[in-house]
């Protein structure tokens, strides 16, 4: 079964929490770049739950990691 990428983002979120929001410390337990495991924590932290779920959307529904991100700085 696919892994959505809600799915990723949470479970990197999780290793984060577990290893007292150090990111050198997740870095060990995950192949992701250091770069994307940061994106996918601000997204979690700072994204609305209410658009957080749009991630997994299709076609027009679709909120891109790229447009999550501009949320997150402009929001």
């Amino acid at each position: 079964m696919k892994t959505t990428l809600t799915e990723k983002i949470d479970d990197i979120y999780i290793i984060y929490l577990l290893n007292d929001k150090d990111i050198k410390k997740t870095l060990k337990f995950t192949k992701i770049s250091k770069i994307t495991v940061m994106k996918y924590i601000r997204i979690k932290e700072e994204l609305d739950i209410e658009l957080y779920s749009l991630l997994e959307g299709k076609g027009k529904n679709k909120l891109t990691m790229g447009m999550a991100l501009y949320i997150c700085d402009n929001i």
